[in-house]
């Protein structure tokens, strides 16, 4: 229970901090200007549905969980319209897009901490449970199919964009600048060279990552809050 209050309380201030600064950015527009008003709204949306999180029953939290995802990315598209029409700099643009797809990334790596054990325990049963997780890398081999992976390992590398984009972030994270070939070998042939660098690509626009360097010699770091 420490631990569930702990991530909902550490949310709720930085949700609160992003916002303080979505308003100093916000006061350069004009009174009149539609954009002003529309990013305070999805703003205050996102604060109130944090909050929200932090006042419901543990049985709703996931739904008011995925509604603050939904309204911060509202305000990323928002912020997007108004850097093109040069309302906000590329800078305040490109800082407060990181925050809030780092807010994005803390609610989704830790979705069932919100959950009482019990529930996070359902939450997370459909897929493996945590203690799979967390205790076995990544080639860990708990018997073998035709092709000679892990069943294991299938099941990591069948999984989605968004979590093969969490598992990029969670192996850069602990490391210093990291190569295309370290990167390849995560995923041990599993998905494409082509499928990697356009998740690369995408954490890189989102200001998850940092590069540095071109083609075979480019490397990637996470880039610090």
């Amino acid at each position: 229970m420490k631990e569930e209050n702990g991530h909902i309380v550490y949310l709720r201030e930085r949700v609160q901090k992003i916002t303080e600064a979505l308003y100093r950015v916000t006061d350069l527009f004009s009174d009149q200007e539609p954009l002003k008003w529309l990013l305070r709204k999805e703003g205050i949306e996102v604060l109130d549905s944090v909050l929200k999180i932090q006042t419901s029953l543990p049985s709703d939290r996931i739904r008011h969980l995925d509604l603050t995802i939904g309204h911060i990315q509202r305000s990323i598209q928002i912020l997007q319209l108004a850097s093109s029409n040069s309302f906000i700099s590329e800078t305040n643009f490109q800082v407060l897009k990181r925050e809030y797809n780092l807010l994005i990334d803390f609610m989704t790596d830790k979705r069932t901490k919100f959950l009482p054990e019990p529930i996070a325990f359902i939450e997370a049963a459909d897929s493996k449970p945590a203690t799979d997780r967390s205790e076995k890398p990544i080639g860990h081999t708990i018997g073998h199919n035709d092709n000679g992976h892990s069943k294991e390992e299938n099941v990591q590398y069948n999984t989605g964009s968004n979590e093969r984009k969490e598992q990029i972030l969670s192996f850069v994270r602990d490391k210093d600048w990291v190569s295309i070939g370290e990167l390849t070998a995560l995923f041990e042939g599993q998905i494409s060279e082509k499928t990697l660098q356009r998740d690369l690509l995408s954490l890189t626009n989102n200001g998850l990552l940092l590069k540095e360097g071109d083609k075979r010699w480019r490397r990637y770091k996470v880039a610090r809050v």
